[in-house]
């Protein structure tokens, strides 16, 4: 993939990175990114079409990457998860965990406070959001 600056080039050449929530948004961004600097990238999320999109993405543009269906929600899931990492790539460099759940898409200054408590209970509690940064250490790079 095209990198913009030569120093970061090699900063992140044949890490693994391991994205939650990178079908779309933040998550798409931030695999686009690590791509582009030169990590070899697991795309993991809910929607399969726009998780294999996020990957077509980073292939298309001379990247390396994979997609695994994945509901963070669910315990068992995130452990798998960070296994087929490792066995896919061999390693674990970084994890990013951007899965949520976004609701209808308004502007701001039309949430009603029933779209903020529904906003907010449908997002991964952060139990979930631990596990998706606990599993991963022991992989993990020095």
């Amino acid at each position: 993939m095209a990198r913009r600056g030569a120093g970061m080039a090699s900063t992140m050449a044949g890490k693994v990175a391991l994205i939650t929530g990178g079908s779309s948004g933040i998550g798409r961004s931030a695999s686009l990114l690590f791509a582009r600097e030169g990590a070899r990238v697991v795309v993991a999320a809910r929607r399969i079409e726009e998780g294999e999109e996020t990957v077509h993405l980073i292939q298309e543009a001379g990247g390396d990457a994979c997609f695994v269906r994945t509901d963070v929600s669910q315990s068992p899931a995130v452990p798998a998860l960070v296994t087929t990492c490792v066995q896919r790539y061999g390693r674990l460099d970084y994890a990013v965990n951007t899965a949520g759940i976004e609701g209808g898409i308004v502007p701001y200054s039309q949430k009603t406070r029933t779209s903020f408590v529904a906003g907010v209970t449908r997002q991964p509690s952060p139990v979930i959001s631990g596990l998706c940064t606990k599993h991963p250490l022991p992989h993990t790079q020095p």
